[in-house]
């Protein structure tokens, strides 16, 4: 099997810095710390002096990239280019996120995504539903035509067909009966409270009763009010909750994320929600609505965000360089954290014998110098 050895670089296990060790890969994982390397070593050698090298990034919320768009993919060629942009910026696994779409779509859509196999790769986690049983008041950039009520029938459909596939689902809990949440709850999904207006009392109950995530905590949800605090407020003071938080600059103020990180602490991950990554101007047409991109910038023709057009590595570049936030902290944001979400925490968000070699090779900025993808260099 194949062997790299990184040396002279700072290393972020996943909990703590490590230097002047020297890591093993071997095959697809890493196989273990050395204190110095073999006088004549039966590898590569990597040399990455002033570099940091830290676990590749988990993002639970992908939309697109690469001038494609995951609810618009109709080839494997198409999803394949998105993985492969985001991959080039650091995160090594990730979910597609399916936005409201006509059923029959997103029943398409997840048997394209079953024919690349996914049960056998790290880069693709699965899927994120957002949508369409969505907030009509807090939808955001989803379309008002595609929204749907709940309906149990259509909650089967797309359970079956979603076998394997969805690991995620987004919903506004308010629109829901006791009997069609608990059918969501028995899935095994994450069940994620997103583009709701429910009341502080809605939100803590579904909270209570299985849903473990909330999706881009403060954006499309009702907001913490001097009487009522809302999906925030609910949020916030949850005792068990995970939440993602776009960090781009438009989605957040960074009071905001700091105030979140002092609440939630190791609960708070970082999701880049990419409709956009690579060009820095453009446009995507989703059923008549356009999606416009303008000087990094994502918006709808109402002028409401549309996703953003980051990495998570600018994320965290972001949360460490402009917020000032503690690097280890971001770092376990955007790996262990998400990964611990997922159930994979035993497979990929910390440098550890027996972890899949997914690797960001990080500049001293916090900017992006290379990529290790289960033990090979990311051309």
């Amino acid at each position: 099997m194949k062997k790299t050895f990184l040396k002279n670089a700072l290393f972020f296990d996943g909990q703590k810095w490590v230097s002047n060790k020297i890591l093993l890969l071997e095959g697809t994982k890493i196989k273990k710390w050395l204190s110095s390397l073999p006088d004549i070593p039966d590898g590569e050698v990597l040399n990455l002096t002033g570099k940091l090298v830290v676990p590749g990034f988990v993002d639970l919320q992908v939309n697109g990239g690469d001038s494609a768009y995951v609810t618009q993919c109709h080839t494997g060629e198409e999803i394949e280019r998105i993985v492969a942009i985001h991959k080039k910026h650091g995160t090594t696994s990730l979910l597609l996120t399916a936005i409201t779409s006509p059923t029959k779509d997103l029943l398409e859509l997840f048997q394209l995504i079953r024919s690349l196999q996914i049960e056998k790769r790290s880069d693709i986690l699965g899927v994120h539903l957002e949508g369409p049983f969505l907030s009509m008041e807090k939808r955001g950039a989803h379309s008002e035509k595609l929204l749907q009520k709940p309906d149990l029938s259509v909650l089967r459909e797309l359970v079956t067909e979603g076998k394997g596939i969805v690991k995620e689902m987004t919903v506004a809990p308010e629109l829901f009966s006791v009997e069609e949440l608990d059918y969501l709850f028995s899935t095994g999904w994450l069940i994620s409270i997103g583009h709701s207006d429910a009341s502080y009392e809605t939100a803590f109950d579904f909270l209570n009763r299985g849903g473990k995530v909330a999706t881009h905590l403060f954006n499309a949800m009702s907001q913490m009010k001097t009487r009522e605090p809302g999906v925030v407020g609910a949020v916030l003071s949850h005792p068990k909750v995970y939440a993602g938080v776009i960090a781009d600059g438009n989605h957040c103020h960074k009071a905001s994320i700091k105030i979140a990180g002092k609440l939630l602490g190791e609960r708070l991950f970082l999701v880049s929600d990419s409709s956009f990554l690579g060009p820095k101007d453009g446009e995507l047409t989703f059923d008549g609505n356009v999606f416009h991109l303008v000087d990094g910038k994502c918006l709808d023709s109402r002028g409401h965000l549309a996703g953003s057009s980051i990495a998570l590595a600018d994320a965290v570049k972001y949360c460490v360089n402009e917020i000032g936030l503690e690097p280890q902290k971001v770092l376990r944001m955007a790996s262990s954290i998400p990964a611990k979400v997922m159930g994979i925490d035993h497979l990929v968000g910390q440098l550890n014998p027996g972890y899949l070699a997914n690797i960001a090779v990080l500049n001293p900025d916090y900017s992006v110098s290379q990529v290790i993808y289960e033990g090979r260099i990311v051309e």
